[in-house]
């Protein structure tokens, strides 16, 4: 399964974890609603200011980058979807200062090496395995100025609980359903890990703030 959806609602029900009717605005709407408040306290942690020069990594439908393209003069918006980037053009079509990239598997190449202020990735590396952290942060550290700051959050194998109710088992029964869905699953890695890399690529963690019961965000700083 990869990420590119020919229906808008299945792109929904992905990122939010639920299903979500095809008729109910209301629901969509609370969705877009909670996006708004998670932007808004990402800003707030980075300290972010207008002229900062941003990249989302990983825009989904566009409901955090309608959020940030209001704040920023300019944001580089990135996902590999070709569909969530043309459900995020859609979204976000009054605005002018986004620059949309897809993004591919090997180099990023949308802006130059150590041009960026911020990089933002809400709810993307909990889809990567360790490899793939790994990749994230390798391109994350050679687009960012010196004490440009990085936001990401991921899903700590510590904390994960194996319960019928939680999340993990929800993805094993996805798994399960069919295993070629195994790129949209969540992922969970190891606290020492993410730090162990966090340290390898030369980032500092200036702050650390327990999101759910498993999730983790972090706010690195390029050294």
């Amino acid at each position: 399964m990869s990420w590119n959806f020919s229906k808008t609602i299945d792109k929904y029900n992905l990122l939010v974890g639920k299903t979500i009717k095809k008729d109910s605005d209301e629901e969509v709407n609370q969705v877009i609603r909670e996006k708004e408040l998670i932007a808004a306290h990402i800003l707030k942690e980075l300290s972010a200011q207008k002229h900062h020069l941003v990249a989302e990594i990983g825009c989904g439908c566009g409901f955090m980058t309608n959020s940030f393209a209001q704040y920023f003069d300019k944001i580089f918006c990135c996902d590999i979807s070709k569909s969530f980037l043309k459900t995020t053009k859609k979204y976000c079509k009054d605005f002018d200062n986004i620059y949309y990239n897809l993004l591919n598997r090997n180099e990023w190449t949308f802006t130059d090496n150590k041009s960026l202020d911020l990089i933002i990735s809400h709810n993307v590396v909990i889809h990567f395995p360790l490899y793939e952290v790994f990749w994230f942060f390798k391109q994350t550290s050679k687009l960012l100025k010196q004490g440009g700051l990085l936001y990401f959050d991921y899903l700590s194998s510590d904390e994960v609980k194996f319960n019928e109710a939680g999340e993990f088992h929800r993805m094993f029964n996805y798994f399960h359903m069919n295993p070629a869905n195994s790129e949209t699953l969540f992922h969970y890695n190891s606290n020492m890990s993410i730090k162990n890399l966090c340290q390898s690529f030369g980032f500092t963690i200036i702050k650390e703030q327990k999101m759910g019961a498993e999730n983790i965000a972090l706010v690195l700083q390029k050294d």
